[in-house]
């Protein structure tokens, strides 16, 4: 097809009114049209109906994940743009992806998210504690950013101390658009944790003597097809868990916190119902999106949606749009807080889909719990709120100022 025969659609996920305003964009392009070329970018097709977005998750055979750094190379990843940077296994294809996740799967099992449970509670407090006496936060700043960073490095077996580091580089990966000089001096500050966890893995790994301390251990010591993996894979494994376990949590929390800020009833019902929790958590990871989107590259010509997606063209699957379908959910702009069932795409789809997220439903439990019942009559000053300058990779919030009536400390 000639791209003078492709429908277009104005649809760039990192521009200031997607992130202002995405439920407008996506909104406009579903209803005119639903599966649209969009020449931001370096152009992509845009989907935004959730069928469509589910059809093309579950088929990792026709639409690859696969992120090569070579420039020449059309396999640019699950961003649009690409970074500089591979995440592992994310990014990978099958048949190699399967090795490299199920590595990754027992440290998100159940049973271990259960364990990290007390560490989540304490972390929590902790940081309300830093607070309590004053009477003001930053819901961001202060617990939203810290908590799921000291809980992730705390999986990992690194330094919880060092949290704030991972957490800036991280978010700003994350919150500012292609070409803006804090997002360059995220890839900088990004390249050095690449340097510091490189020694890192080399120094535990070449040490008769190492005693094992969490996640990054347990990678020293896998093998795959039999032989130890490579460092540089190894430290894009780390750093992929980094990411997806600092600020994808950061901004489902976020979001949920300043929506209870503005729906009392919603707050109050929560509060006087704990056991909405589990289905409140997973409806407010369907209504933030925390990952707004996420891409492919077709490997084959395929037909959907009325048009063909020819080989190697990047095609970009709108989980927010996905995840606001009419006809895929009753009152998809509303929260609903004991929806269900909820067959949300926040987490992906497929293969792929986020190994993570039991860990990010117990943490968002979590602050949402504690955030309740020590500070329930919290107010956010909108006025002043900040969010991400761009939505293109994760959607959340820089900062949620906040009050309370300062409680009395719990027992300890």
């Amino acid at each position: 097809m000639s791209p003078g025969a492709r429908p277009e659609v104005d649809l760039d996920h990192h521009s200031p009114s997607f992130a202002r305003d995405p439920l407008a964009a996506v909104g406009a392009a579903r209803a005119s049209c639903p599966v649209g070329w969009s020449p931001h970018h370096g152009g992509f097709w845009a989907l935004t109906r959730y069928d469509d977005v589910v059809r093309v998750l579950n088929d990792a055979a026709a639409f690859s994940s696969r992120h090569d750094l070579d420039p020449a190379s059309p396999f640019k990843g699950v961003t649009i743009p690409p970074p500089p940077m591979c995440f592992i296994p994310v990014e990978m294809d099958p048949p190699e992806f399967m090795a490299y996740r199920r590595l990754l799967n027992p440290m998100f099992s159940p049973a271990a998210v259960a364990r990290l449970q007390p560490t989540m509670v304490a972390f929590t407090d902790w940081c309300i504690d830093q607070a309590v006496e004053r009477g003001s936060m930053d819901l961001v700043y202060d617990l939203a950013s810290p908590v799921p960073a000291m809980v992730t490095l705390e999986l990992l077996g690194l330094p919880t101390d060092e949290w704030q580091r991972y957490a800036t580089t991280f978010h700003d990966m994350a919150g500012y658009p292609p070409g803006s000089p804090q997002l360059e001096a995220a890839f900088a500050s990004a390249a050095e944790i690449t340097t510091d966890l490189t020694s890192l893995v080399t120094a535990r790994r070449g040490s008769p003597q190492r005693q094992r301390r969490g996640g990054v251990d347990e990678l020293i010591d896998a093998t795959v097809d039999g032989a130890p993996i490579p460092v540089p894979v190894l430290v894009d494994m780390i750093k992929l868990i980094l990411a997806g376990g600092i600020d994808t949590t950061t901004g489902a929390a976020a979001g949920a916190f300043a929506y209870l800020a503005s729906h009392p009833d919603a707050r109050a019902r929560l509060i006087a119902s704990p056991s909405l929790m589990e289905t409140a958590v997973e409806e407010f990871v369907r209504w933030v999106t925390p990952t707004p989107v996420l891409a492919r590259t077709a490997t084959c010509p395929f037909p959907i949606g009325g048009q063909e997606i020819g080989t190697h063209e990047r095609v970009m699957a709108n989980l927010f749009a996905a995840n606001r379908d009419p006809a895929a959910f009753e009152r998809p702009d509303d929260v609903v807080l004991d929806r269900a069932p909820n067959r949300h795409v926040s987490f992906g789809a497929g293969i792929h889909r986020c190994v993570g997220a039991n860990l990010a439903r117990a943490e968002l439990a979590v602050m949402l719990s504690r955030v309740l019942a020590r500070l329930p009559d919290y107010a956010v000053d909108m006025s002043s709120a900040e969010r991400y300058h761009t939505a293109g990779v994760q959607n959340g919030w820089v900062s949620l100022p906040a009050t309370f009536t300062s409680p009395a400390r719990p027992p300890r």
